[in-house]
This record gives structure tokens, C-alpha cells and sequence, in this order.
């Protein structure tokens, strides 16, 4: 999976020294055995829907 944007709220899902890329960065510490089959992205936020129907999050929380 590769993401791009500002990190500084964690949207990437885990904890990088990146905080702001223009460009698409490699991200290989998801774990394989998570399949992800659609993502959605707001602004300080992340939620990735996984092939089993299970939703994880990223990301800041400050407004539910």
C-alpha cells in the first residue's frame, strides 16, 4: 500500500517520521494478514474496510 498526505494526526494507521509527503510512500508495516479491500480518507483521518467486513481507523478522534 503506498499513501501520500500529512501524517501528524496519524492517518497513516501506525506511527512514521513522516509527517507531510507529496509523494507515494511504500507503507509495509501492515500487517499481511489483513486484506484491505477499500479505503476512505478525510481530513484528519483514515478508515480501512478489510475483505472480512471488519473497519479500522486512523488518525485523530476530536470530533467522534
Amino acid at each position: 500500500m503506498f499513501m501520500c498526505g500529512n501524517n501528524t494526526n496519524l492517518q497513516f494507521g501506525f506511527p512514521t517520521q513522516v509527517k507531510l509527503s507529496a509523494k507515494p510512500i511504500h507503507m509495509n508495516q501492515i500487517p499481511t494478514r489483513i486484506v484491505v479491500e477499500q479505503i476512505a480518507c478525510g481530513q484528519n483521518h483514515t478508515v480501512f474496510l478489510s475483505c472480512s467486513g471488519t473497519a479500522y481507523t486512523a488518525g485523530s478522534n476530536i470530533r467522534g
